[in-house]
């Protein structure tokens, strides 16, 4: 058999343009420097303790909001020049980035009521006031009228909601002073209200600026501009790129 030694470049050639063959993996890229900022806000009291109070035979528990941070991540895909293009797949830089927000929208408190009383308790006759740094601060109507409608029998335990303002709109430090006015603490055994009190809770409201600064990896996917749309939470291209992006571009949410 002869065997032309031209043949062999030829088909090496072939194979290497082979739709068949697979796209050799991309070598590893610097990882993405991003700095993150967002607001943390907090409310704590300030007499530790003061939470509970006990006048006559009834006891008040107040519990501010207790704010979290809650953490996604979203995918951020940007298409990469192309110079062979293989059953419609595009490299892109895939960045898993990270956003963070306060699913709390308002400041608010719990108020929890326990009659120890032997009588009938009524809420109702109950005043409320809000002060945000000497500033008084309306409050919601709906769960103020809840509380002024309560009635416990002896021994029984109610809790409350009572809704503020939203916590973006406070300032960035504040003392935050929640007062009940004119609360039933002693009953006769004909039901008639004998004492009313005042219970004062005094907190500090802090929303503090967090910063983070990272280093995402970035990875190479090959991948479809229809997948790209599905699969990423923004694309984009860079100036260089052959073909357009799929979709706009993005960035991460801050809330």
């Amino acid at each position: 058999m002869i065997r032309h030694p031209a043949v062999f470049p030829v088909l090496w050639a072939f194979v290497a343009m082979s739709p068949a063959c697979a796209i050799a993996p991309p070598p590893p890229k610097a990882p993405q420097a991003v700095s993150l900022t967002y607001v943390k806000p907090t409310i704590t009291p300030v007499v530790a303790g003061s939470e509970t109070q006990e006048k006559g035979g009834v006891v008040l528990q107040m519990a501010p909001t207790t704010f979290s941070v809650e953490r996604t991540t979203e995918k951020i895909c940007t298409q990469q020049p192309a110079t062979f293009v293989q059953n419609g797949q595009y490299p892109y830089d895939v960045v898993e980035r990270p956003s963070y927000r306060v699913p709390e929208d308002r400041l608010a408190f719990k108020v929890k009521v326990t009659n120890r009383t032997d009588q009938v308790l009524k809420l109702a006759g109950t005043v409320f006031k809000l002060n945000v740094n000497d500033q008084e601060i309306a409050l919601d109507q709906e769960g103020y009228k809840t509380f002024t409608d309560g009635i416990l029998t002896p021994g029984q335990q109610k809790e409350y909601d009572i809704v503020g303002p939203p916590w973006r709109d406070l300032p960035r430090e504040a003392n935050v002073q929640f007062s009940i006015f004119g609360l039933a603490t002693e009953v006769d055994q004909a039901g008639e209200i004998t004492k009313r009190e005042n219970f004062d809770w005094t907190f500090s409201f802090k929303a503090e600026e967090v910063h983070e600064d990272l280093e995402l990896p970035v990875q190479t996917v090959y991948m479809t501009q229809a997948q790209a749309a599905t699969d990423c939470a923004t694309t984009a291209a860079t100036t260089e790129a052959v073909v357009a992006p799929a979709g706009g571009t993005g960035g991460a949410e801050t809330p």
